[in-house]
């Protein structure tokens, strides 16, 4: 391709970098990727806020649960049990989310204060002043063009090149999100969400086994369910069951939550950061 740009005639290529610096110029000055890009990065911080929250609400319920303690006294031998403690490893995880949902939410908030900075008046100053300089040594003879022009240009694609890596950057991550993980996000929320209402009546279940006295015939059947190994599963197996499959639903979704907002906040932005860098650094090292 750059060879067939320089194979053309002199005129024809200075109209042609012309006709782009300008364009580009012009979509700078309009605002309209700006606009679409804080929108994008808007969605985005308010997604990792909800799932902040609702991750947040399920640890404290977990911490709920995992204190609640079912008491069971056959033949007046008191046994205290706390199958609530089978979430210990979950809520860890949750809590590695939260953090992760955290940083996702302020590495967004930077992105949209850089796009507020490349959207400002100063920077747009300074990229439509380079461009001027660059088009008028392009098309005049002024003195010493031969040595101001490269280094205008190249100031001036570099400036062009920071001005829309931003935007690109949250329109990229928004449209990677719509297409490959929004119904993972969803999926993972409803879940959470769920699981959040599960537990709070498992808990409010066994806060009440637990604060009730049992009779001896009830003590009886708890130790002969306990005792059965084939047939229908006793109460407190069924619990124990119960807080073990909330386990393990919950886990899968909070690592695709987790994956989804280190792909969306940290792999895409570190792509794109050291794209531009690689192309203003290759900009510079041109003659």
């Amino acid at each position: 391709a750059a060879g067939g740009l320089h194979s053309l005639p002199m005129p024809i290529r200075k109209l042609l970098a012309s006709a782009m610096i300008a364009a580009l110029v012009a979509l700078a000055m309009t605002g309209y990727v700006d606009d679409q890009g804080k929108a994008f990065t808007d969605t985005g911080i308010k997604r990792a806020l909800v799932a902040f929250g609702i991750a947040r609400g399920l640890n404290a319920i977990i911490s709920t649960a995992q204190g609640t303690e079912i008491a069971v006294e056959p033949m007046g031998i008191g046994v205290t049990l706390t199958p609530g403690q089978l979430l210990d490893p979950v809520n860890d995880l949750i809590e590695r989310l939260s953090w992760v949902l955290l940083a996702s939410a302020t590495a967004l908030t930077i992105q949209e204060l850089l796009l507020a900075f490349a959207a400002g008046i100063a920077f747009n100053g300074l990229l439509l002043a380079a461009s001027v300089l660059t088009l008028v040594c392009l098309w005049t003879t002024l003195p010493k063009r031969d040595a101001v022009l490269p280094v205008v240009a190249k100031i001036t694609l570099a400036l062009l090149i920071i001005r829309f890596t931003v935007p690109a950057m949250a329109l990229t991550s928004e449209t990677l999100y719509q297409g490959f993980l929004a119904n993972r996000y969803d999926r993972s929320i409803e879940t959470m969400s769920e699981t959040s209402e599960q537990l709070t009546r498992l808990s409010a279940t066994d806060a009440g086994d637990g604060a009730a006295d049992k009779s001896f015939v009830d003590g009886l059947v708890s130790m002969f369910d306990a005792m059965r190994t084939t047939g229908e599963k006793s109460a407190i197996q069924q619990r124990i069951a119960a807080y073990r499959q909330v386990a393990e639903s919950i886990a899968d979704r909070v690592v695709t939550l987790i994956a989804v907002f280190v792909m969306q906040t940290l792999l895409i932005p570190l792509a794109f950061l050291w794209l531009a860098l690689y192309a203003v650094r290759n900009v510079f090292a041109r003659r």
